[in-house]
């Protein structure tokens, strides 16, 4: 398992913003520094659901930190542009690369 990586989130995107909050999401972003597993089936499970910027943040980091290239490269192409430099940089720190 990869250490968790520190990053600063720039601001919603306007997807984003009108995004409702689900308990899920909510759950997939705490967990994501404790428990990558977990913060990536409960993301996944909100984009199979429909598209959530949100939750492809969410996905793309919690599996560069599990070190799943695949899955990463997977939900990064549904990512927000505005999100991909911060999400590459992240991803690079934990040893994928997108």
């Amino acid at each position: 398992q990869k250490t968790a990586v520190a990053h600063r989130e720039p601001a919603p995107t306007e997807a984003e913003a009108e995004e409702p909050p689900t308990a899920e999401l909510t759950e997939a972003a705490a967990a994501l520094a404790s428990d990558p597993q977990r913060a990536l089936q409960l993301a996944e499970r909100v984009l199979r659901a429909g598209r959530a910027p949100r939750a492809s943040v969410i996905a793309v980091r919690a599996a560069c930190r599990l070190g799943d290239q695949v899955k990463a490269q997977s939900w990064f192409r549904q990512a927000p542009e505005r999100r991909k430099a911060a999400l590459r940089k992240d991803c690079a720190e934990a040893g994928v690369t997108l």
